[in-house]
């Protein structure tokens, strides 16, 4: 039996997402979705695995694909379609490199900026599995399926729910509601003021201490707004990075823009 090739832009699963139905997928979700692919896809192994992402957007979930020992693609670059590239790039290579093991191709994505690839794998005789959200596939994959039988489309939703229902995958915990708590919007407000990139972490921690209207929580105690910021940067409401301050080590954040919460808080 021949070895399947699992691609996955974790970006267009995340994000596609969060902008349709206003929810984040957990990672009992992406641990449901790692199951249901391989139990439709027994020949799926880690060592033929690939997902993308800019990961400093999303460190938990880059923790949870390495603890299960997945290969987690390292986009060091940022901007618009920079997972694409860099999954298109190392899948191509992958593919080529084992291409006479491989009997099928599945992939998690479907931004029309891969049509490329699928037509390459199509080309060379492998069966193509492709799972996308409904909302988010692109027309180009149903004209492409019409004159190719290698092809095969499905909707990422029934992979959670048989009906296809997101609430109920939701009340099943594989997705959340996003929602932003008074404290988390006004910090991210807080830092969003700022003009300069990244923030000295103690620095904002000391406003929220004195701003009694906005922090109450935090009123005279900066150790206290301090750990806070740190669970929102755990949460990925923020990119922490090392630093100095008056030549002594020091953290500093800058908001995390496509995180759910701060993409809701801000409008963008």
């Amino acid at each position: 039996m021949g070895k399947t090739l699992l691609l996955m832009d974790f970006e267009n699963l995340y994000v596609k997402l969060v902008e349709s139905d206003k929810k984040e997928i957990t990672p009992k979700g992406i641990r449901h979705l790692l199951k249901e692919l391989k139990t439709k896809h027994p020949t799926i192994k880690n060592d033929n695995v690939v997902i993308a992402a800019v990961w400093e957007n999303y460190e938990i979930q880059k923790r949870f694909f390495k603890d299960n020992a997945l290969n987690v693609l390292d986009v060091s670059d940022t901007g618009k379609n920079v997972a694409d590239s860099y999954l298109m790039i190392d899948g191509y290579e992958k593919f080529e490199e084992i291409k006479e093991e491989i009997e099928n191709v599945v992939l998690v994505g479907g931004d029309g900026v891969y049509i490329r690839l699928v037509r390459h794998f199509l080309n060379n005789d492998k069966e193509v599995f492709l799972y996308s959200w409904e909302k988010s596939l692109n027309s180009s994959y149903e004209r492409l399926q019409e004159n190719n039988d290698s092809l095969h489309i499905f909707t990422l939703e029934k992979l959670f729910d048989p009906e296809g229902s997101i609430e109920k995958a939701t009340v099943n915990n594989y997705f959340t509601e996003i929602l932003v708590s008074p404290k988390e919007k006004n910090l991210i407000r807080l830092v969003r003021s700022f003009t300069s990139g990244d923030i000295w972490v103690r620095g904002v921690a000391s406003m929220m201490a004195k701003n009694e209207k906005k922090f109450p929580d935090f009123k005279g105690n900066v150790g206290k707004a301090e750990n806070f910021i740190y669970e929102c940067v755990n949460n990925g409401l923020f990119i922490q990075r090392k630093g100095k301050r008056g030549g002594v080590p020091a953290f500093h954040i800058r908001l995390n823009k496509s995180n759910p919460k701060v993409k809701e808080v801000l409008h963008i």
